[in-house]
């Protein structure tokens, strides 16, 4: 292992051997420690596309959240090199919570403190990774759930196991190192995922669903943000029945008419916040790879999607769909939400 404060490959070694994505596209901590700001008119965006998807989702009774995941360094900011720990801030609180209060924006879920003060229970994020581990997902997923006006603890509803993997940081900085971590999964065989990533040549454009048949409720999620939100999709299906993910870092309204959600979740990790886009420059992602000759999913991905975004015009698709991949009682299944 390199010493304290090297930087190798494009990764800070920081002390106890946990490492930290250093720059990247987004040039982390320049704008942690503050010797950049957000381009162009970021703030402005960040706080109009909240406002308006607010509006949006209100207008048709659909309860709303976002919620921003912050960047491994402020939530263990005390295994950073002490030459920079002192200059970390939060991008969020550094250029973004003001001008939210001011706006009256008051449905974001910024999930710092959960993690912090979680970390007294389990390790949050993983050492030798930039994301959070799988007790940091269900962390965020309960506040996710709070936020939406739920009282439900996904960790009451999974099963924990132990499990080694290399970090996404190791990886970069050629360590060759599996970390030992506690792996939570869905409690029984009632949950399923489907994933159009293996089809993809990047994470771009990643769409997934998911369908518990023995979820608390019977709700459907529409799920829009970056991979921190994907991993807490298992975490939030033992609450939702249905669950659509889409990677995208603005809002897809055309979604709500064909998926139906009864309620929507929007995020980003806070290192994105260092460049936003607005909303109004948003196209569909699911257009993006019609007839594209480089992405051809499953049979049974499309078959998932195609029942997902037939729930609201043709709902008997859907429930064919749900029974056939699990057993479901088609009369026990939701009906076609008209909001």
């Amino acid at each position: 292992m390199s010493g304290v404060g090297e930087v190798v490959n494009n990764v800070l070694f920081g002390k106890d051997d946990w490492l930290f994505l250093w720059q990247g596209g987004q040039r982390q901590f320049d704008f942690l420690t503050g010797k950049r700001d957000p381009v162009g008119n970021s703030i402005e965006n960040f706080v109009s596309n909240l406002l308006a998807r607010n509006k949006f989702c209100a207008d048709r009774s659909i309860a709303y959240a976002h919620v921003t995941f912050p960047s491994k360094p402020v939530v263990m900011v005390e295994f950073l090199p002490d030459a920079i720990a002192d200059q970390v801030v939060s991008l969020f609180d550094r250029h973004y919570a003001e001008p939210l209060k001011i706006s009256g924006n008051n449905n974001i879920f910024y999930a710092r403190d959960a993690l912090l003060a979680s970390k007294n229970v389990d390790q949050v994020f993983c050492k030798h990774d930039t994301h959070m581990t799988a007790f940091g997902n269900i962390v965020v997923a309960r506040g996710i759930l709070q936020a939406l006006g739920h009282v439900h603890d996904p960790i009451d509803h999974m099963e924990m196991s132990e499990c080694s993997r290399p970090g996404d940081l190791s990886n970069m900085a050629d360590l060759r190192i599996r970390m030992s971590e506690k792996h939570f999964a869905v409690a029984d065989d009632s949950f399923k995922f489907f994933d159009n990533r293996p089809f993809l040549p990047g994470n771009i454009d990643n769409i997934v669903i998911s369908l518990n048949r023995k979820a608390e409720s019977d709700r459907r999620l529409l799920a829009l943000g970056d991979s921190f939100l994907k991993d807490c999709i298992p975490a939030l299906s033992t609450f939702y029945q249905d669950i659509l993910y889409v990677r995208s870092d603005v809002f897809q309204p055309e979604l709500i008419d064909l998926f139906g959600p009864t309620e929507i979740i929007t995020s980003n990790a806070e290192r994105y916040l260092s460049s936003v886009a607005n909303d109004i420059t948003a196209s569909s992602v699911f257009m993006t790879g019609y007839g594209r000759e480089n992405y051809t999913p499953s049979e049974e991905f499309v078959n998932a999607l195609t029942a997902q975004l037939s729930f609201r015009a043709y709902p008997h698709k859907y429930s064919e769909w749900a029974a056939s991949i699990s057993e479901i009682d088609e009369n026990k299944l939701p009906q076609s939400v008209n909001n």
